[in-house]
């Protein structure tokens, strides 16, 4: 009996050590998303379940690797990044640990009127700051035609924004749903394999006492 025990400890303590480790390893998978809001990057950095990450460091790198702008998610995970380059770019959160994500924000979202990134422009903020903001400005006959005229951009933009935000939310609560769908799976295939083990030792124990 007592090396009945033991065995079932040797079969079972690995099986518990195992479960542990995949629940730890979907708690710390780290998940981010992000949209464009005018002339800034909004998101959110948050683990699949929909825990949200404070603390975390978001950079925007643009595609030849150099850092565009940084920041850290608040108590909600959230975080703004501005935007000064019409380019690619690739958002990194790193929550510490060796844990982070990445999203990609591609340029044919950002505005238009922008200037773009290459190989010759320094992508460093401080540089961005002396440049100008707007072009040069239009005739003031052409500027008063243009405030006159109803503007429908504003709108369309409003409504992009609240697709994205939607289609955020949406996506969250997606990984929510795979989360708990993961975790149900890893945790009903070990006490499959539990039971089975428990017959297995039973129907062993039944032989040896007869």
């Amino acid at each position: 009996m007592v090396s009945c025990a033991i065995g079932r400890a040797v079969v079972v303590a690995p099986l518990i050590v195992a479960a542990l480790a995949v629940c730890e390893a979907l708690a710390h998978d780290i998940r981010i998303s992000a949209r464009v809001e005018g002339r800034q990057i909004v998101g959110k950095v948050y683990v699949r379940g929909g825990g949200a990450v404070a603390g975390a460091k978001v950079t925007a790198f643009d595609p030849h690797k150099r850092e565009l702008a940084s920041t850290q998610t608040d108590q909600q995970g959230l975080f703004r990044l501005p935007v000064r380059r019409h380019c690619d770019h690739r958002l990194i959160a790193d929550a510490g640990d060796g844990h982070g994500a990445e999203y990609l924000i591609k340029a044919s979202s950002l505005p238009e009127d922008l200037p773009a990134a290459d190989d010759a422009t320094d992508a460093n903020p401080a540089h961005d700051q002396q440049l100008p903001a707007v072009e040069d400005a239009p005739s003031s006959r052409a500027g008063n035609a243009a405030s006159q005229a109803p503007s429908t951009a504003t709108e369309s933009e409003a409504s992009v924004r609240q697709l994205r935000a939607e289609i955020d939310d949406l996506r969250q609560q997606l990984d929510q749903y795979r989360q708990r769908v993961r975790l149900l799976d890893v945790l009903g295939g070990i006490g499959y394999i539990l039971g089975l083990t428990g017959i297995a030792y039973y129907w062993l124990a039944m032989r040896r006492s007869h």
